[in-house]
């Protein structure tokens, strides 16, 4: 009951940010269960599915355009997908598009696919060098962000319960929004120097979270990037740092990092 309580806010928060269907200027036209629309250059982008199935395998065309782009949170929701296979004509993937897809576990795509890579199991695009999705079936307790990754895209981690930790490696400049929402057994995490921003709920509902260091180059965090971390006692930073600014203004329990030897 609490969670579902959980995911209906996060769905009307997401809402607030990526407008629905119904709402896009672009005209939105139906295919085969997709809701898609018509970009500029007349390649088609996905914008909603909803069927209930386990498995599907992504057209390259959809009414004879070919499909190019997967947007926001296309497939959110989608409780019974659990594999799901991308064509090599799309180049362009927006903000998790499997969010809350709790039995989704196998995202293919071709070894030599220009513009996404699978690697472990996490997809990611190799135009932005972001992390995509990780999957919330993944059994694995521990993960290392493999280095050169430049962003933590949107809802990337959104409800992986089962990780414990995240090693951030020191390429990672941005944390999107509800990056790591619901991962409810983080306990601490070190976000490296070169993080430079944070957007809004990045870590938003992980109960256990008690500890975050921040360091000096981060100069953008966005809205409740904390909202609902109950259970959270410190947020490392040093004197003159924004991070530091942001917790006086926010009301947030915060201890100045020590000097290295």
């Amino acid at each position: 009951m609490k969670r579902a309580l959980i995911v209906t806010l996060i769905l009307l928060l997401l809402a607030s940010f990526f407008p629905a269907a119904g709402e896009q200027e672009e005209e939105m036209l139906v295919c085969e269960g997709y809701e898609y629309c018509i970009l500029e250059d007349g390649t088609a982008e996905i914008m909603r599915y909803q069927e209930p199935v386990e498995f599907l395998e992504i057209p390259d065309k959809l009414d004879g355009l070919a499909v190019t782009s997967i947007g926001d949170g296309a497939f959110t929701g989608c409780e019974n997908l659990k594999g799901i296979a991308i064509p090599d004509s799309v180049t362009s993937v927006g903000y998790n598009p499997f969010d809350l897809c709790t039995s989704l576990s196998q995202v293919t795509v071709h070894p030599d696919h220009p513009a996404l890579a699978i690697i472990d199991g996490v997809l990611f695009s190799k135009e932005d060098e972001r992390l995509v999705w990780y999957p919330m079936t993944k059994e694995d307790t521990a993960y290392e962000i493999p280095r050169g990754t430049l962003m933590i895209g949107g809802g990337a981690f959104s409800g992986c319960e089962n990780l414990r930790s995240v090693t951030i490696p020191d390429s990672v400049i941005s944390i999107g929004l509800f990056a790591f929402v619901m991962c409810n057994h983080f306990s601490g995490i070190t976000l490296p120097d070169s993080v430079t921003s944070i957007d809004s709920y990045a870590f938003s509902w992980c109960e256990n979270l008690s500890s975050i260091t921040i360091p000096d180059s981060v100069a953008s965090i966005g809205a409740d990037v904390f909202y609902g971390c109950k259970n959270l006692k410190e947020v490392i930073v040093t004197p003159d740092s924004y991070a530091h600014i942001y917790c006086e203004e926010h009301g947030l329990p915060f201890v100045y990092q020590e000097n290295a030897d």
